[in-house]
Formats: structure tokens, C-alpha cells, sequence
């Protein structure tokens, strides 16, 4: 295993060929009344109708990612 430096950070292992680099994270803005549309519980209690009140509500919903509709 051999070590490499990254520009403006720490030096990031390398095993078998893979190269792991960091990235500057993204962190959209969104108001806060929006950001309740936004939110959805956890995929696991909702079902069909919660689903499409949801996207009715915000069609941006998280829902519409961790639950595509089929």
C-alpha cells in the first residue's frame, strides 16, 4: 500500500490501483418552510397513499428518490 498527497488535504491511501480523493460537499439552500415539504419519513412506513400525498404536496419530494413509483 503506498500513500498519496491530495491538493489541500491530508495524504489518502492507495491499494490496488484505487486512488480515493475527498470532494468539497454540496449543501443546496432551501427555506425552511420548504424544506418540510422536502422531508418524508422513513421509506419503510409509507405507503401508496402517504406516497402521492407527498409528491402532491412538493413534487421534490424525497419520496419520489426512495420510492420510485413502479
Amino acid at each position: 500500500m503506498r500513500t498519496i498527497a491530495c491538493r489541500e488535504h491530508r495524504p489518502t491511501s492507495v491499494a490496488s490501483g484505487l486512488s480515493l480523493a475527498p470532494f468539497r460537499a454540496l449543501r443546496p439552500t432551501v427555506d425552511e418552510h420548504r424544506l418540510g415539504a422536502l422531508l418524508c419519513p422513513p421509506y419503510d412506513v409509507i405507503d401508496e397513499t402517504q406516497r402521492a400525498q407527498l409528491l402532491e404536496r412538493d413534487p421534490d419530494n424525497a419520496v419520489g428518490v426512495i420510492l420510485p413509483s413502479c
